[in-house]
Formats: C-alpha cells, structure tokens, sequence
C-alpha cells in the first residue's frame, strides 16, 4: 500500500482544500452568510495548524529549527510563472514544456487536446497566448490555500497551495510564416482563476520536489462545504468503526 501511495503522491488532491468566495459573492442571507464566513475562518485555521504540525514533526531531534521549510512567499510567483509557461505551452503545443509545468493527470489530458488540435489545423497558422491585463493588481494573484501535510500510509509529504489570478486573457491565431493576425481567429476573455499547485516532500529529508501545476480548483460554496464536512463524518465513523472491530466492540 505504500508503494502505491508513494506512486500516487502528485496525482490527488488531499481532501479539505477550501477556496473562499469573494465577499461579494457571500450568501446574502444572514445566517447562511455567518456560517460560510465561520466555514472560511475554520477551515483557514485548520490548514494552518495542519502545517504548523507538520512543520513540529519535521524537526530533528535535538533541534528547535524544523527541517521542512514552506517557502510560502515564492509561492504565488512561482505560480505566476507556472501560469504563464503552462499557457504558453499550451497556445504552442509544446508538449515537452507542458510536461515540465503539470503533474500526470493535467498533462495527460491537455496533450490529448493538444494532439487532437494539431491533428485539424492546418501548419500555415499557429497559436499565440498573452495575458492583456491584470485586474485587482494590488491584490491579485493571492494565495487563497496553503497546506502541508503527510499523506497516509506514505513516506511524502504534501505541500498544496492555491493561487487565485483575475485576467483577460488574448488567445490569437497567426500566420506562422508572417506573424499577422488571422481574420476572426482572435479571442479575448476575462477568466478568474483558482490554480493549483502542488510538490512532493520527501519524508526523510524533508526536502519539497519542483512546484508543478495539478489543476484548477473552483470556488468552495457553502453547499460545496456542507458536503465536504458530510464526507468526513462519514470518514471519521467509517474508521472509528473500523478500529472498535479490531477490540471486538460493533458499532452498528
């Protein structure tokens, strides 16, 4: 089972990933909107304090520095980067660069896209991305989540974070021997983004593999919330149940 799971330590997402909603976009109803904020404030501390944890467990013994060290402020811009790389490579179909930006699961559904592309367009044109503008630039891109933490029945470690971007973005199809824009292959979109970032930590030395992108998150609603906290009830019951079995007590 460790193996696998030492196989599987870039592929899922750990559960309790909470994405917070702008406030504009709180429910308005005043009980609804205090137990989403309460939601959002706990499930915040909840992710500190897993880290924090894992940051106590990772210290030698005899010391007080702890090995593992977060490097929160590079993430948003090794984000940013990350970000920019992945959808340039993408517009390129640069299939090597795409590789060098996403874990397994996201390169391997974006090379079949890329390849089915290429497959129908024709080698006179190719594709070319920029972003046109950065909106909320005082405050955008942000970390929205920040988690580390270990990864059951595993020798690594998960270090997830969110990035929250607010763009326009220019998607254009050009003449590949000119340069100039092709009549009506131009698209233009504001999109706010949640992306995911995520790196293995070795369980031993405590040293994170290269940051590299797992997928977009979307927003976590309440309802999204609600369920999310159903699912680890029903979790926590599934193993205590488990666990008074092993002492001859059923719980059902």
């Amino acid at each position: 089972m460790g193996a696998f799971t030492d196989q599987m330590r870039n592929r899922m997402l750990l559960p309790g990933t909470f994405v917070a909603l702008p406030l504009s976009k709180y429910p308005r109803q005043p009980g609804q909107f205090l137990r989403y904020l309460w939601a959002a404030t706990r499930s915040a501390w909840e992710a500190r304090l897993i880290s924090w944890g894992y940051r106590l467990q990772s210290m030698p013994k005899g010391s007080i520095r702890p090995a593992f060290k977060p490097q929160t402020r590079q993430i948003v811009p090794t984000a940013r980067a990350l970000h920019r790389r992945l959808n340039e490579a993408l517009a390129a179909g640069d299939l090597p660069a795409l590789r060098e930006v996403c874990h397994d699961p996201l390169y391997d559904m974006l090379s079949r896209a890329v390849e089915s592309r290429a497959a129908k367009s024709s080698r006179r044109e190719r594709m070319v991305w920029e972003i046109v503008e950065s909106h909320s630039s005082w405050r955008l891109p942000r970390l929205a989540f920040h988690r580390a933490t270990l990864i059951p029945e595993s020798r690594y470690g998960q270090q997830a974070a969110v990035v929250t971007f607010d763009t326009t973005q220019r998607l254009a199809r050009v003449d590949a021997a000119t340069g100039e824009p092709i009549k009506g292959g131009t698209k233009v979109q504001r999109k706010r983004e949640n992306l995911v970032v995520m790196r293995a930590v070795d369980g031993k030395t405590y040293k994170g593999e290269e940051w590299r992108i797992w997928g977009f998150e979307p927003e976590t609603t309440l309802q999204a919330w609600e369920s999310m906290e159903h699912g680890k009830k029903l979790l926590q019951t599934s193993s205590l149940a488990k666990r008074a079995k092993e002492f001859g007590v059923d719980l059902k």
